[in-house]
């Protein structure tokens, strides 16, 4: 009942977490490196953007049924008994 809520959670911090992180570390790496001659270009393909949404969000939908697939192996008093 509640394993499944949480997939917009995810999908929203997913789609609003990945480009900031990018913009973040764009913006911090050079003050690391400022001291240094060399330099690495920061930027990420926007395909890459979506492929990172896309496996973020793969692998919640399958850990979410692999967790399905346990709970429905166990019966619901035992489920309710361990609960601490």
């Amino acid at each position: 009942m509640y394993l499944g809520s949480g997939l917009y959670v995810v999908l929203l911090s997913v789609i609003i977490g990945v480009p900031l992180n990018s913009i973040l570390a764009g913006r911090i790496f050079p003050m690391f490196v400022s001291d240094s001659n060399a330099g690495i270009p920061c930027h990420i393909a926007v395909y890459l953007y979506f492929l990172c949404i896309v496996v973020i969000t793969v692998s919640y939908l399958i850990s979410n049924a692999v967790l399905m697939k346990k709970l429905n192996k166990m019966s619901y008093s035992e489920i309710l008994r361990d609960r601490d």
